[in-house]
């Protein structure tokens, strides 16, 4: 499959789930076995410029590169105060952002009542740690990881000041 075939199908599948009104995100982070649209779905949730909380970055997409923004005040993104963030950056980035969110569902696993504790999905969210540990900038996971947020996390000229 190639890149324009892959994002095409996960797109199609995020339009889908958000969608969805009953839809609970971080129930469906912690049960999918799909390692890339588990990746996407945290990226987004939680660096997308449109669900972010004050003073959190936001990461976007603008004419081949990628940018980290800190954001104080909704509204607009101030581009000069966006910070360019080259392959290495943007890697490692993405890279610690997926492992510390990867603990904190197998830890939520444990804490919270609500989980149900299933070993098969105890073993699927171990798995996927170890993905994220051993990742590499020219793996193929990340590449289709990075090749699906170009297209989700590209921002508009009307959303820069």
């Amino acid at each position: 499959m190639n890149n324009e075939e892959l994002v095409a199908n996960y797109l199609k599948k995020f339009d889908i789930i958000i969608n969805n009104d009953i839809f609970n995100i971080h129930d469906y982070i912690a049960h999918t076995e799909d390692i890339i649209e588990k990746s996407c779905f945290i990226i987004q949730w939680f660096f997308n410029l449109e669900s972010l909380i004050y003073s959190s970055p936001c990461l976007f997409y603008r004419n081949g590169h990628w940018y980290k923004y800190s954001i104080y005040n909704p509204g607009p993104v101030q581009f000069n105060n966006a910070i360019f963030l080259n392959d290495n950056q943007f890697f490692k980035f993405i890279k610690r952002n997926l492992l510390l969110h990867q603990k904190r569902i197998i830890i939520n696993k444990f804490v919270r009542n609500d989980y149900e504790l299933n070993l098969q999905n105890l073993n699927v969210q171990k798995q996927h740690l170890n993905i994220f540990k051993y990742l590499t900038i020219d793996s193929p996971i990340y590449n289709n990881i990075k090749a699906i947020l170009e297209h989700t996390l590209e921002i508009d000229d009307s959303d820069i000041i």
